[in-house]
């Protein structure tokens, strides 16, 4: 399959810094997973390894995802939640 895309590219104020439209609009950056991607996939690690995550991730939604990104978003979702239960606490 052969995907063609016209990118838009939008100029920062800041120096050497542009935006593609897609970026802006969509949430995702280059090489980052979108919100509910990360959802999905911290769910997929959390019932199994993240191993698991991995074949789920391509089972369900045809992608392959490496399992050390699958590890850094999960703990990231983990630590933003113990922070937010440390706050309630206070």
């Amino acid at each position: 399959m052969k995907l063609d895309t016209t990118v838009f590219i939008l100029r920062s104020v800041k120096p050497n810094r542009t935006i593609a439209a897609f970026e802006l609009s969509s949430g995702v950056s280059c090489n980052s997973y979108s919100e509910p991607l990360q959802r999905r996939l911290t769910d997929f690690a959390a019932d199994n390894s993240f191993g698991n995550a991995v074949k789920k991730a391509k089972e369900h939604y045809g992608i392959d995802v490496p399992v050390s990104s699958i590890r850094n978003i999960t703990i990231s979702h983990a630590t933003n939640m113990l922070q937010d239960s440390i706050k309630e606490i206070k």
